[in-house]
């Protein structure tokens, strides 16, 4: 099970704003709003568990509308763990992280295990 194709599908289907494994070129950008999702790290493996954290990235217009994404996200991720390969799902962190050209964004960092 691929933890990054499946927190891309499943908020794709539940955060209603398009969600990417990486950041579209900015040609493809969706009008600014929109969610990214990256595997930061963990232990993968380990008695058949993938243990991993993951970024999520909330993009947006302003700070304001970057939050608020961010907090959307937050509040939903602990409904993913009705998926079946999904065994917890817990947000570790909610914070401020704005690009280098100080485009607005907000990230959410989850704590995820997978069955793998």
């Amino acid at each position: 099970m691929n933890v990054e194709k499946l927190v891309v599908s499943w908020l794709g289907e539940h955060c209603g704003v398009p969600v990417y494994g990486e950041v579209p070129s900015e040609d493809e950008k969706p009008h600014g709003v929109f969610v990214t999702v990256e595997r930061t790290g963990g232990a993968f493996g380990k008695d058949g568990i993938d243990r991993s954290m993951i970024a999520v990235q909330c993009w947006a217009r302003s700070m304001v509308d970057a939050s608020e994404l961010a907090g959307k996200v937050a509040s939903l991720a602990g409904s993913i763990e009705d998926e079946p390969d999904v065994a917890e799902c817990s947000v570790n962190s909610l914070h401020r992280h704005p690009t280098a050209k100080k485009e607005p964004r907000y990230q959410v960092v989850l704590d995820m295990a997978v069955y793998v």
